[in-house]
């Protein structure tokens, strides 16, 4: 069912494999059907988001970020000043990231926090939209995505770099 579910000709086929892989887990007889039970529920119900956002804006403009999420109902965005060292460790080592993302979101306190309300339809598909983000003054930031959870570790997370500056940016090397 999973396979052939599609928002268009088939909307119900998640909610439907869902109460099948319920009533086998709800036997709980720990065979390898129960396994991949289990392994198919979290892939079908996990939380997920992807953010697109623009790299380079001016300083009080007003710019907005593409969210394609699943599973999720509201996203907190945080932003974080961070210097230019910090940002050229982001830019240079993609192994690092999720390190300095850490110490930054622990270490410091968030210039602007935002929630917004994500429509959940609870089929299970994923779903996009565009929100309109705060207008910052001039400085680089991290920005962290994350979904509310009961949970830690059933938070969908993500974070980009941003740049707000009074001087025009055509291109980098980096895209």
């Amino acid at each position: 069912l999973e396979q052939e579910a599609s928002k268009k000709t088939h909307p119900d086929y998640n909610i439907k494999a869902i109460a099948i892989l319920d009533s086998i887990i709800k036997i709980n007889n720990r065979s390898n059907a129960y396994k991949l039970a289990l392994e198919r529920k979290e892939s079908i119900s996990t939380k997920s988001i992807n953010i697109q956002l623009q790299k380079y804006s001016y300083s009080n403009e007003n710019t907005r970020a593409l969210i394609r999420y699943k599973n999720t109902d509201s996203l907190k965005i945080s932003f974080y000043k961070i210097n230019q060292k910090q940002l050229k460790q982001f830019n240079n080592s993609y192994n690092e990231k999720n390190n300095l993302t850490d110490s930054i979101t622990k270490n410091t306190q968030p210039i602007i926090t935002k929630n917004y309300p994500l429509e959940n339809r609870n089929d299970y598909f994923e779903y996009s939209t565009e929100v309109l983000l705060p207008n910052l003054k001039t400085g680089s930031y991290l920005v962290c995505f994350e979904s509310e959870s009961d949970t830690k570790d059933k938070k969908a997370f993500a974070f980009e770099t941003i740049t707000i500056s009074n001087i025009s940016v055509l291109g980098s090397q980096n895209e």
